[in-house]
């Protein structure tokens, strides 16, 4: 740890570098003016911890530019972490092109480790040293460009040592002032530790000034990143008196201000802004409008993982304009020639790579979420390209489909797709899993109700059939002895595996009241069953631990490839979406929260900060600590975290093509002072409070100038005339409207899962090396669907059963 500044003579006489001009605008550097940095209302400061992050080295800093690059930094450090990059502007393998930087004052290196704090911001990061110094990173969302700040105390002299990757060749450089470039000194370049993929360049003003702010543009040519640069200008000319910092700023106002709410817990409070910020996070417009799926490894538009966040990252955040270019963009890929993969829309789009289609669920997701698209804006102008969509793919599905209507697919093209060596699946859920079943259910009630708003009575009624035939069907196969089956094998047997997929039966019908998949006693019953097996605080167990096949971690190379665990014991935050809308649905809101409870500990706390892992393992740490795992920062992950709040907690869903906005509120009892300003379609949102006090709710309805149906269920449907819970409406006008009414008594709490305890003799998985692989490649999962302890370990020649 460097223990004091370092001072460096810089030489003189060498003049203005060619290409380093000043900034037309007066860059302020909004950060170090408090109140002036509009993202202070957008997300509380996250104070990092320098004891935190891989290997206690500085905890991980996560932020993206919202076009193709993101950042991986980590607190306290000048290099830690990948730094600033992107993919090559053509071909395979990534850019590195800011590795770190480091402010200069008065000759001296800001010493980062020994700053007085780091905060993540969810725009990057600033750093603050006692002695007034301030250093910040800036990155300007929509463009492959960044800001550098550094500021000191008086009239000390700043300047900026730049810590380019060796691919950084194309720069456009601007800033506050007119600079000029310096050699570095050795003995600042020994201090920062710089390897030799790492190019050092010294910016300093040519006249001296205690604020220094730069501005880096890159491109795949010098001239590509000057007219980025220039685009910034002329942004900033226009909406930000030409403040390159301030315009970055206000870019990315929009989809982090629509959405506003507060509960009275503070925690969560503290949590969902910054879950709505880490999804800005994935946006990319890389292969056109989309959403990375994670940092750090899934930097690609992926299709099933974009349509499952899509409600949270867009849709809830009002955002409409960008969800319909999103969908758009995904369905020009959609395949319609003959064969396998025809109506299927990509599983990936990547750099230097083929488009691949190995996704039976990507295209019912675009399509449901398109659906919940059209619902949420009220805009009905895509209807006749969806229903084109819904066309092409019920064509390419229908040869797909089994003597009952059930739709077939391979055993690793569900979300549980991880395949050993690229063969068979560690996770099989061939032939007929059940999410595929309630998603193929959802395409064809939205294709009917689409079909029968424009008239088209016969397409209506054909689709309409063929759901209640996939329904009938999936109660006649999968409910079994009181539990869901988790898929059927092309033999007809029933594998009961208990794992999350089983809420999706229950989460994912876009019209429960109207077409629901299963039978209402059947959710309730599948929904307690579920949560009982599988739901951890942490999240649910992707298979259940009494399982042979459970895995205790993700990563235990002793015993295993990480792909062994991935879908067979191992937590995935996401799937508590799907279980917190089936909770919901029953009033099991208190059993719901004590996940969300969690999961807001882990946004604020766990790495990377701000941000929801993609993983966590199956069992607790030695210390009784949430191990998280996978990539550090999931986009379905914090998606569904937000979309929960919404959509099942205060239980607001719009139906704007129907004329009204259901709201069916499952209120946790830690929300006591709820402020709500929900985005809808007309522009105009819907604006609320609810306190919850002594044993009453009183809610309270802002005016509107344009009036609202609301369809009122649950205890806000009871009246004194009706006494039931059917739903009724009321029409929000140019007057406030408040509901006072008894907070609804809570049911019984359905108990969680208990915490998995390894069974006598250990974890079979541990009894050897590669024992879940062996036992898959020898043909032994084909002969035991859920096999004991015994037959997983049993050598292959010396298991004769058959099936």
């Amino acid at each position: 740890m460097l223990q004091r500044a370092i001072r460096f003579v810089v030489a003189l006489g060498l003049g203005i570098v060619g290409g380093l001009a000043p900034s037309h605008g007066m860059a302020s550097c909004a950060t170090l003016k408090g109140s002036d940095d509009p993202s202070r209302a957008w997300a509380p400061a996250i104070v990092l911890r320098r004891d935190g992050g891989p290997e206690g080295q500085g905890q991980r800093i996560v932020a993206s530019d919202q076009h193709r690059g993101d950042l991986d930094a980590r607190a306290f450090t000048w290099l830690g972490g990948a730094g600033y990059r992107m993919h090559a502007w053509s071909g395979p393998g990534d850019f590195a092109l800011l590795r770190g930087f480091a402010g200069v004052i008065d000759g001296a290196l800001l010493p980062r480790a020994d700053a007085e704090s780091d905060t993540l911001r969810p725009w990057g990061h600033e750093v603050r040293y006692a002695t007034g110094a301030v250093e910040a990173l800036q990155l300007q969302a929509g463009h492959p460009a960044l800001s550098l700040c550094v500021a000191a105390e008086g009239g000390s002299l700043t300047a900026l040592l730049l810590m380019l990757g060796r691919d950084a060749s194309a720069i456009a450089l601007a800033g506050n002032v007119a600079l000029r470039e310096r050699p570095v000194p050795d003995a600042m370049r020994r201090a920062v530790g710089a390897r030799d993929d790492v190019v050092l360049r010294l910016v300093e003003p040519v006249e001296a000034t205690g604020k220094l702010v730069v501005h880096l543009a890159f491109g795949p040519t010098r001239a590509d990143a000057e007219a980025t640069l220039a685009r910034l200008q002329r942004e900033a000319d226009a909406v930000a008196a030409g403040d390159l910092w301030a315009a970055g700023l206000a870019r990315r106002r929009p989809g982090l201000e629509a959405l506003r709410l507060r509960t009275g817990d503070a925690n969560f409070d503290a949590a969902f802004p910054w879950a709505v910020a880490s999804n800005a996070t994935f946006r990319t417009d890389e292969f056109g409008p989309g959403l990375w799926a994670g940092l750090p490894w899934f930097r690609d538009n992926w299709g099933r993982d974009t349509f499952i966040a899509l409600p949270g990252t867009h849709l809830v955040t009002g955002e409409f304009e960008r969800a319909r270019a999103v969908i758009a963009n995904f369905t020009r890929w959609q395949n319609r020639a003959e064969g396998a993969e025809q109506g299927r829309v990509p599983n990936r789009v990547a750099a230097a790579t083929d488009t691949l289609y190995n996704t039976v669920d990507g295209t019912p997701w675009l399509i449901r979420t398109a659906w919940e698209t059209a619902q949420a804006s009220g805009d009905a102008s895509g209807l006749p390209a969806l229903r084109r969509v819904i066309r092409d793919y019920v064509v390419g599905a229908e040869p797909h489909l089994d003597e009952e209507g059930l739709l077939r697919h391979a055993e690793a093209d569900t979300w549980m797709d991880a395949r050993i060596r690229g063969g068979r699946g560690w996770s099989p859920r061939g032939d007929r899993a059940i999410e595929i079943q309630a998603l193929w259910h959802a395409v064809l009630v939205i294709g009917a109700d689409l079909a029968a708003r424009e008239g088209d009575e016969a397409e209506a009624a054909r689709y309409a059939a063929m759901a209640e035939r996939t329904r009938t069907a999936v109660l006649a196969r999968y409910w079994r002895d009181g539990r869901l089956a988790d898929r059927l094998l092309a033999d007809g047997r029933v594998d009961t595996s208990r794992r999350p997929n089983a809420w999706m039966a229950v989460s994912v019908p876009p019209m429960p009241g109207r077409s629901p998949l299963l039978p209402r006693e059947i959710e309730a019953a599948v929904t307690r069953d579920t949560a009982a097996a599988l739901l951890l605080p942490r999240g649910p167990l992707s298979l259940g631990p009494d399982d042979p096949r459970f895995h205790p971690t993700h990563v235990a190379d002793a015993h295993h490839h990480k792909d062994a665990a991935y879908h067979n014991g191992t937590v995935w935050q996401w799937t508590a979406g799907p279980a917190i809308t089936a909770l919901a649905r029953f009033q099991q809101q208190e059993t719901a929260y004590r996940v969300t409870r969690e999961l807001s500990r882990q946004i604020l706390e766990d790495d990377a900060p701000g941000h929801l892992a993609e993983l966590a393992d199956a069992t607790l740490d030695d210390a009784g600590r949430v191990r998280p795992s996978g990539t550090y920062a999931q986009s379905w992950s914090t998606a569904e975290f937000v979309r929960n709040a919404v959509q099942d907690y205060l239980g607001v869903r719009p139906r704007l093509l129907d004329g009204v906005v259901e709201l069916h509120p499952a209120l946790p009892a830690a929300w006591t002072d709820i402020d709500a300003v929900l985005p809808l379609g007309d522009g105009e949102p819907l604006r609320f409070t609810v306190t919850q006090r002594e044993g009453r709710q009183h809610w309270n309805f802002a005016a509107r100038t344009t009036p609202l149906t609301l369809e009122l269920g649950g205890a806000l449907a009871q009246t004194a005339a009706t006494g039931n819970d059917a739903p009724r409406r009321i029409v929000l006008n140019d007057a406030p409207l408040q509901l006072d009414i008894a907070t609804p008594s809570s049911p019984s709490p359905w108990p969680l899962a208990a915490e998995p305890a390894p069974p006598p003799g250990g974890w079979p998985v541990r009894q050897g090396r590669d024992v879940l692989e062996r036992f898959i490649e020898s043909g032994g999962l084909d002969r035991h669907l859920q096999p004991s302890a015994a037959q997983l370990l049993a050598p292959a020649d010396t298991d004769k059963d058959t099936p």
